[in-house]
């Protein structure tokens, strides 16, 4: 055989190969180097409330998503170029981090990849608490502390006429609230027996209990000690002797008192300082037994009651002394 023939052969059939080559590939060089794919974040870490969120995609053509976390929920699983896709995540229930990818592809015959990586935390548990769940007589308030994702609804429920939901006076037997909230629980002066009642918290369909419970109720309270007699008896003198307390209002104080002294000069006084000022008593002398004096308290607050015994500088009659007796607070 002709050398020069079968060199001719041999390139008139590796030109044939080529051709055949290039007439069945279904893309050219150029093509997949324009071929990609990208997201924005690369990874989300979640907050503990977080249930929903978004990444951007980039893409020069049609793109899917591959696969996911089975607890994340995609809005949707395929696209063109640029978007955004948000989703949802499933509570995590358990009580460490979990990850996992979604993981996407460019949908044009080159298999281009992308993933992002997905980080939750365990979901914030729903919680209810109170520091006191105690009140005294004279009523009181406290906080009941609700801890929830901030997604979450929930509604506080009671049934006792003597507690308050939020604010004093309130009616409603339901309050409701939505993630994180301190919520105050008032009671009214109890003047009976001990009370207590459940209040019901519910977030979705799990349901907490707080009991309050209540004193019973006195509607005398002496203050300490409740009686008081002066001392001094040399001129230009005086004695006293304060009381400090909390009063509500409609609350009523109350006492006896007698004095004998020298009339005009000198006096028996008793006064309120505090939340309000006033006189109980002024430059009470000369000859006085068992007189009685009351004031309703017109205020809720911290008071100071102070009873004086005052002398002059010369003489004195009578015993010189002022006495004061069943001094008390009548709660209402």
């Amino acid at each position: 055989m002709n050398t020069k023939n079968t060199i001719l052969l041999f390139v008139c059939g590796m030109s044939s190969f080529f051709v055949s080559c290039s007439e069945s590939m279904p893309f050219s060089e150029e093509e997949y180097q324009k071929s990609y794919i990208r997201v924005n974040p690369s990874s989300l870490t979640l907050d503990e409330d977080d249930t929903q969120e978004s990444f951007t995609v980039y893409c020069s053509g049609n793109w899917r998503i591959s696969s996911s976390p089975y607890w994340v929920n995609l809005s949707q699983s395929y696209g063109y170029g640029y978007g955004y896709v948000s989703f949802t995540v499933d509570e995590n229930t358990g009580n460490s981090d979990r990850s996992g990818y979604i993981r996407l592809e460019t949908d044009d015959g080159f298999s281009k990849t992308e993933s992002i990586k997905i980080t939750q935390p365990p979901t914030k548990k729903f919680e209810v608490s109170m520091s006191h769940t105690n009140y005294i007589a004279a009523g009181d308030w406290w906080y009941l502390e609700v801890k929830a994702p901030s997604s979450k609804s929930w509604r506080i429920s009671k049934s006792a006429s003597w507690v308050h939901l939020s604010y004093s006076g309130n009616t409603s037997s339901t309050y409701y609230g939505n993630g994180d909230e301190s919520v105050k629980i008032y009671v009214d002066r109890n003047s009976g027996g001990q009370r207590s009642t459940t209040l019901t918290v519910t977030c979705g369909s799990d349901s907490k209990y707080i009991t309050i419970s209540q004193d019973s109720g006195s509607s005398d309270e002496y203050l300490s000690p409740s009686y008081w007699t002066s001392t001094n008896k040399a001129n230009s003198t005086t004695d006293y002797k304060e009381w400090s307390f909390y009063a509500y209002y409609g609350d009523v104080l109350s006492f006896y008192y007698s004095v004998s002294s020298e009339a005009g000069y000198d006096v028996f006084n008793a006064k309120l300082s505090g939340a309000l000022s006033y006189t109980l008593v002024d430059k009470a002398s000369g000859t006085e037994t068992n007189k009685y004096v009351s004031y309703r308290f017109t205020k809720s607050g911290s008071y100071t009651l102070r009873m004086e015994y005052v002398k002059d500088s010369t003489r004195s009659d009578g015993s010189d002394q002022v006495s004061v007796s069943s001094l008390k607070i009548t709660r209402n």
